[in-house]
């Protein structure tokens, strides 16, 4: 259905039909990724069809048991690196590894960002904690 729209098609790494819009802009391969903060269960991690794409290792999926997520996740350059959770007016960042510091000040910007969507008016400290 795909192939009737107007769209570029390309090839992914499995030579399966990957498709886009033909004047959008394609950054090179090597460039990273922008961090991204993903909400509780959200589905690129949840439902995903190729998670290693995007969890390294054999880190299970965040899918706590009872009464649901307490904590989203957030990404590096697209990889799964942490989590984050906003409670008492503090936006925590927990992630699983020793940041770099140009990783570091990517995903605080990124934070404080969530911090402005979520709360504009309200007062929101940022705790990046230790891996």
């Amino acid at each position: 259905m795909a192939e009737r729209l107007p769209l570029r098609a390309f090839r992914g790494e499995a030579g399966q039909a990957l498709y886009d819009l033909p004047d959008a802009l394609r950054p090179s391969e090597d460039t990273p990724a922008p961090p991204r903060f993903l909400p509780e269960y959200d589905n690129l991690l949840l439902s995903h069809n190729d998670r290693t794409r995007v969890i390294p290792g054999n880190r299970p999926v965040p899918l706590p048991p009872g009464n649901g997520a307490t904590a989203g996740t957030f990404l590096l350059d697209g990889i799964w690196q942490g989590t984050w959770q906003i409670r008492d007016q503090t936006l925590r960042i927990q992630p699983f590894i020793n940041l770099r510091p140009a990783d570091r000040d990517a995903l605080l910007t990124e934070a404080a960002q969530l911090r402005a969507f979520v709360a504009p008016r309200a007062k929101h400290d940022i705790i990046l904690e230790k891996p």
